[in-house]
């Protein structure tokens, strides 16, 4: 239950993100990379309504979508590189992933434990975000929910 609430916490973030544009995105300039929020399937961001709405409002999507092979072996080389990439401080800036995948004979996840990621400070915190967003408002969606996410408080 837990994971299903930090999963619609992520989907939260994401259409806080892509929707809760006031003004069109700056061009990128040639050093710049777009933020990367890492999916479960292409299947995520390939007609996806929400992309759609931001780039008919809005133009070129300011997020790079990447998602992880389907494929058993090709996604397990890929989930150690991400994991290895985040070790080293970098990787994805965001992820939107299932805890464990619908339909899939894959044995592991990116976060296997994810209350143990979180605890050790896998993540950062997102009240500081929250509390300054301009769209998403705490004291007007489901406590739970964003009660699910917490460790040690934030």
């Amino acid at each position: 239950m837990k994971r299903k609430c930090v999963i619609v916490l992520a989907i939260l973030v994401l259409m806080q993100v892509l929707c809760g544009v006031q003004s069109a995105p700056k061009a990128q300039t040639a050093g710049e990379k777009k933020p990367t929020i890492l999916v479960e399937s292409k299947n995520f961001f390939k007609n996806n309504p929400i992309t759609e709405i931001y780039e008919y409002l809005y133009g070129e999507c300011p997020v790079e979508f990447v998602a992880l092979p389907s494929n058993g072996a090709e996604r397990e080389a890929k989930i150690e590189e991400i994991r290895a990439e985040i070790e080293a401080g970098g990787g994805p800036d965001a992820f939107i992933l299932a805890a464990h995948a619908p339909n899939s004979t894959c044995t592991s996840a990116l976060f296997p434990d994810m209350e143990q990621s979180m605890a050790g400070g896998a993540f950062l915190p997102l009240d500081t975000y929250i509390k300054s967003s301009l769209y998403l408002d705490p004291s007007a969606q489901v406590q739970p929910v964003f009660n699910a996410g917490k460790v040690n408080g934030e």
